[in-house]
């Protein structure tokens, strides 16, 4: 077998695993600050430990960009690894976003943190189980993609996931699909002192004057300590929301009646339901409209 590719395409392969190891890397350094930044009330080690699992894969690949300048065969055996290692979290994260959130994943952020580098870590566990085992010249990855050396359903995957993906992102911003509108709320508020959170002694619970059973949790306790100074059983909250492709993406909670701040979220995760009949929410709690009040328009 030949061993050796010849140095530019050394170089261009180890860029290749360079940047994908970078994107992987990101994707675990923003798992770290959504869970430093946002208002979560619920203690999610379980995140953490999937951004020190984004790290291992990710230090895998590097390790592979930079044995490949000597060994491009047994740098493919770490990138294949690195690869595996990232893949099956991808997969669950955006099965986990088209279920919950799917609009998400065709922002930027979700572009940059998601969608290319999950479409990447395909390319390196595709091009790298090719180098291991394939008997002729080693050639580096985007020659592999287009001189037709790579298996034709590998090949189509790639480039349709790309070009599809790029291009609804570009859609999403040239057509103004991606906007933000600020809503007001009347809400009731209580204080639960049962925190998971580390990052506050107490949460509170909003729950929606429109909407009983509908409730977001915040995490704050600079929000608690002016609550707990109010004597007013209801607040008036003020959101500003994100949609994607036109549809609701996150939110922020800008103040609550004099108090001001920013405390993220997104804007379907962190609703409960009270009461329930025939396995479905009680009608009293929905409220007079259909659907989540933050999706109301």
């Amino acid at each position: 077998m030949n061993e050796q590719q010849t140095f530019p395409r050394q170089v261009v392969t180890t860029i290749f695993y360079g940047f994908v190891a970078f994107l992987v890397f990101y994707t675990g350094y923003a798992n770290v600050l959504r869970e430093v930044n946002y208002s979560i009330a619920h203690h999610r080690a379980i995140d953490y430990a999937i951004s020190i699992w984004f790290l291992i894969s990710g230090s895998f690949i590097l390790a592979a960009a930079l044995l490949n300048l000597w060994h491009p065969r047994m740098a493919a055996w770490l990138a294949l690894t690195g690869g595996l290692l990232a893949c099956g979290r991808y997969a669950l994260t955006l099965c986990g976003l088209v279920l919950t959130g799917f609009p998400q994943i065709f922002t930027p952020a979700g572009y940059t943190q998601f969608l290319l580098p999950a479409i990447l870590v395909y390319m390196v566990i595709a091009y790298a189980n090719w180098v291991r085992t394939t008997t002729e010249q080693v050639v580096n990855p985007f020659l592999w993609l287009g001189s037709g050396v790579a298996r034709p359903r590998s090949r189509v995957i790639i480039v349709s996931a790309l070009i599809l993906s790029t291009a609804t992102v570009g859609l999403n911003i040239r057509l103004n699909l991606m906007t933000t509108r600020t809503v007001t709320h009347q809400m009731k508020w209580s204080i639960d002192e049962r925190s998971h959170d580390s990052r506050c002694q107490q949460v509170v619970i909003l729950n929606f004057i429109e909407a009983p059973g509908y409730g977001i949790i915040l995490c704050s306790d600079d929000l608690v300590q002016y609550l707990a100074a109010t004597n007013n059983e209801t607040v008036t909250v003020v959101f500003e929301l994100t949609y994607a492709l036109g549809l609701p993406n996150n939110y922020k909670v800008k103040q609550v009646s004099q108090w001001q701040g920013e405390l993220f979220g997104r804007a379907r995760s962190f609703f409960h339901c009270k009461g329930y009949v025939d396995g479905g929410c009680d009608p009293y709690y929905l409220g007079s409209r259909p659907g989540f009040p933050l999706d109301w328009k």
